[in-house]
């Protein structure tokens, strides 16, 4: 949650004082907190545009325009027929998002073209059900602005399969867009959530002060034998417990009204709140408990960091007027019987090993790598996007384990590229025989350039 300055009108200077390592600063800029009209402010300005009739246009969430980051990108889901396009037992790219499409200012943008001026109504298809029992929230850009205050922070609930989000629920926003291109934009925040781990930041810094003033009396390892009289010696630190205890009961009820859900996050702030009043009671108890004081405040400075992850994975996104239907999120029984056949027929047949498209034409290139498939799905990202479209050279991408390489290419079946090989790797390639000497190419020192000295040295 960005913090507010006060600031007076005219000159201001920031001072940034460096404690411990060093950083690089590009821009600092001063902004107005953001303000937005009410959706109901917002349709009596575009009172007067058309509501038009029998339009729709669907958005593939797998192709985005732009995107805040190449840690995010497109995958692979095969959960459903339902799905645009099915997976039918193939590896393709048919959704975005997921595990890595979570975090705070992570953003896609989609850019799209209607025939005709008006308003019209826009519908997500989702799922989320990476983070059990967690809302995730996004906020919705048209043209680059949020058009209202109720786009600032849509809720997509927890669900194990597809769902439908129709902007504005069984009332559904009305949008005005302008005939031809134009922009929508999806961007993670904490939403709600913000105020939460705001408060949980803070009580995490109260109870991390009263546990310091504890073992200062009581020490890491009190005697449990011993009768400290905690009542009279640490009156302060029974207070903050007191405090701090309606203040996780607070919050508890705040996830609930959010999640509509009792889980089990909030069933452990209820549990520590519970222990918090406990001590206040019977502070005499607190020399025997004091680890698990100590374990409760580290799983509370954890939790901020669960309540800030907000997976979320798209599939479509349509625009469309007001008497359109939107389909169903899921595929009938008969269709999802016949996906399970067909993925399961497939899994006997599917080269696991392989990221993405295939390519089977004379310009390719076989690359292998050997680190996570996080990673891969990054580079196959990249390589999709910018190097195959600027060069017309497909890549065919594998994930294989680093022991393979070498016994690959002494059968004459290795790839045309290894990435991620190990330092080791040139020596034993050197023992067989299995190496050419790059020096023999006259622009070899300026392709060297390229990389860092350290990189090349197991080369040499």
């Amino acid at each position: 949650i960005p913090y507010l300055f006060e600031m007076p009108a005219g000159e201001n200077e920031i001072a940034i004082e460096i404690l411990k390592g060093g950083i690089s600063i590009s821009v600092i800029e001063a902004v107005p907190r953001e303000e937005y009209i009410s959706y109901t402010r917002y349709r009596e300005e575009n009172s007067k545009g058309e509501v038009v009739k029998g339009i729709e246009t669907l958005i593939l969430a797998q192709t985005p325009w732009r995107k805040s980051s190449s840690t995010i990108y497109s995958v692979t889901d095969k959960s459903s027929a339902a799905l645009t396009p099915p997976a039918n037992g193939r590896f393709i790219l048919n959704a975005f998002g997921g595990r890595n499409y979570a975090y705070p200012r992570q953003w896609v943008e989609y850019e799209f073209e209607v025939p005709k001026s008006g308003l019209y109504r826009i519908n997500i298809k989702y799922k989320q059900n990476m983070a059990n029992g967690i809302t995730s929230f996004r906020k919705i850009y048209i043209n680059d602005t949020v058009p209202f205050e109720e786009l600032s922070a849509v809720a997509f609930t927890y669900g194990g399969n597809w769902q439908n989000n129709t902007l504005g629920g069984t009332e559904p926003y009305e949008i005005y867009l302008e005939s031809g291109r134009n922009t929508i934009r999806v961007e993670v925040v904490l939403g709600p959530y913000g105020e939460i781990v705001s408060g949980l930041a803070e009580s995490v810094q109260e109870l991390n002060k009263a546990y310091r003033q504890s073992i200062l009396y009581l020490t890491a390892t009190p005697d449990i034998y011993r009768d400290y009289n905690v009542r009279a010696t640490l009156p302060e630190v029974l207070e903050i417990f007191e405090q701090q205890s309606l203040r996780l009961t607070e919050l508890s009820e705040k996830i609930f009204d959010i999640t509509k859900d009792k889980n089990e996050r909030t069933a452990f702030l209820d549990r520590f709140a519970y222990q918090l009043e406990d001590l206040v009671n019977d502070p005499e108890t607190l020399p025997r408990r004091l680890d698990q004081f100590k374990n409760n405040i580290s799983a509370t400075g954890s939790m901020i960091n669960i309540m800030s992850y907000q997976p979320l994975m798209l599939d479509t996104i349509l625009i469309h007027s007001k008497d359109s239907e939107v389909p169903s999120p899921v595929a009938g029984i008969l269709s999802n019987i016949r996906n399970e056949i067909i993925n399961f027929i497939s899994s006997f047949r599917s080269d696991y090993m392989s990221i993405g498209d295939i390519y089977t034409g004379t310009e390719n290139i076989d690359v292998w790598i050997t680190t996570g498939r996080d990673q891969a799905n990054s580079l196959k990202s990249m390589i999709d996007s910018q190097f195959s479209p600027e060069t017309g050279i497909g890549v065919n991408l594998k994930l294989v384990q680093s022991s393979m390489i070498l016994p690959a290419v002494v059968a004459g079946i290795g790839p045309d590229v290894a990435l991620q090989v190990g330092n080791s790797e040139p020596v034993n390639f050197a023992l067989r025989g299995a190496i050419y000497d790059l020096n023999r190419f006259s622009d070899t020192q300026e392709i060297l350039t390229r990389f860092s000295e350290s990189s090349v040295v197991p080369l040499r």
